[in-house]
């Protein structure tokens, strides 16, 4: 019997995704949190090719390795979509609704209803720039791109707005405010949107596995298991011999790692490797935060605001207006950084719809494809909810900024 391993493990709202051997398991998060059990919700067929990462937009999820395999997989039914590319891809990132598919000299922007790469979907790069593409990281605004030699600011044309020499860069990620670089000589960066170093810390070992999610960024090495600051690069937890977990996966309130002695998946909350509260992120939470948000759209413009869900599609409707919904998590982060998850994790977005309805704060309407404000219960959210009243001037002139967006 093969000795089970577990290559890459990606939560979202409802499960844990795993990558065992040559397939992709769905396992219940409940029965892995609150028990220790590996229930298993599916199991993909054989793959073509052995997948080694996985990454996810709102449909679907994505299993692929550094070499041919490009695979599309139904997060309800296990059902994959897969084929196997000319080229080698060295990695890829997401937005709501698109897979990057990056080579050492290609991006492909591929929407995740017509998944496969081809020349179409190619973004117009820059001939002279620096090639040997190593790591890509997706913003709601821009891409962020490592090459052999140098590290890139793109727009999501492809279109250079800046460029930094860093060679020792190996991997990047993201979000609306910083970009995190993990370096060839054992340096973790905090870096400003146009690439300059705020702050920097050590490790040892070499990398499993770089991530980042609100508050921290998370590194496994071959050594130990890191949680950094995201702002001053500070190691705010650290789990020593860690040689036994082969790989991580970052929840809302937990981590999920891979432990070969155990040859299980297991979930560790954060409250317990964190300091009391830290990193703990009620959905409830990050719920109020978008109704208050919706509820200062509506209070300044006197014009209903809700979610629209369309087709994958998410939207902010403010009378006959629409923001981006990308667009409103990535101004919204900014007042309440735990909201950048609905970007970070598109699984969490999937399921949105559910969340208002279970969550009682958001009146869902599934047939309609919204998500309203429920007025009459949660009117005083913007004086009920502490952090909200603590934060009522910076979310006000964000939400003016918001509507400024709205077309």
């Amino acid at each position: 019997m093969a000795v089970k391993e577990v290559k890459d493990i990606m939560p979202d709202g409802l499960a844990v995704n795993a990558i065992e051997g040559w397939h992709v398991v769905r396992l219940d998060k409940r029965s892995l949190v609150e028990f220790g059990e590996e229930k298993e919700l599916w199991k993909t067929l054989r793959l073509l090719e052995e997948p080694t990462f996985l990454r996810q937009t709102v449909g679907y999820i994505g299993a692929f390795n550094n070499q041919f395999l490009v695979s599309r997989i139904d997060p309800e039914t296990g059902k994959t979509d897969q084929t196997t590319v000319e080229f080698p891809v060295r990695d890829v990132d997401t937005d709501l609704k698109h897979f990057y598919i990056t080579t050492t000299d290609k991006i492909y922007k591929c929407e995740e209803n017509r998944f496969f790469p081809k020349e179409d979907y190619e973004l117009k790069l820059v001939e002279s720039m620096d090639k040997g593409f190593k790591s890509i990281s997706v913003s709601p605004g821009n891409i962020f791109l490592v090459s052999q030699n140098k590290i890139y600011k793109l727009n999501k044309h492809g279109g250079i707005l800046k460029e930094v020499d860093l060679p020792e860069a190996m991997l990047v990620r993201s979000d609306a405010e910083s970009v995190f670089v993990i370096t060839d000589d054992n340096r973790f960066l905090v870096m400003t949107p146009d690439l300059e170093v705020q702050a920097h810390n050590t490790f040892e070992g070499a990398v499993k596995k770089f991530d980042v999610g609100p508050f921290f960024a998370y590194l496994l090495t071959d050594k130990h298991f890191y949680v950094f600051s995201k702002v001053t690069a500070e190691r705010v937890a650290h789990v020593e011999d860690a040689d036994h977990y082969t790989t991580f996966g970052v929840g809302l309130n937990h981590l999920y790692f891979f432990n070969t002695k155990e040859r299980a998946v297991e979930a560790v909350h954060k409250r317990d490797l964190l300091e009391a509260g830290m990193g703990e992120i009620p959905l409830e939470v990050l719920m109020e935060y978008m109704l208050a948000a919706l509820m200062m759209i509506e209070k300044i413009t006197g014009k209903k605001a809700f979610i629209h869900v369309k087709e994958g599609y998410f939207h902010i409707h403010v009378g006959d207006k629409t923001i981006d919904f990308e667009e409103f998590i990535a101004h919204l982060s900014k007042v309440f950084p735990e909201t950048y998850y609905f970007f970070y994790n598109k699984g969490y977005t999937r399921y949105l719809l559910t969340f208002g309805r279970e969550c009682n704060i958001l009146g869902s309407t599934p047939e309609k494809g919204r998500l309203e404000i429920d007025v009459t219960q949660y009117g005083d959210v913007l004086e009920r909810n502490y952090f909200v009243k603590q934060n009522k001037e910076l979310l006000l002139e964000t939400v003016e900024e918001i509507i400024k967006k709205a077309s």
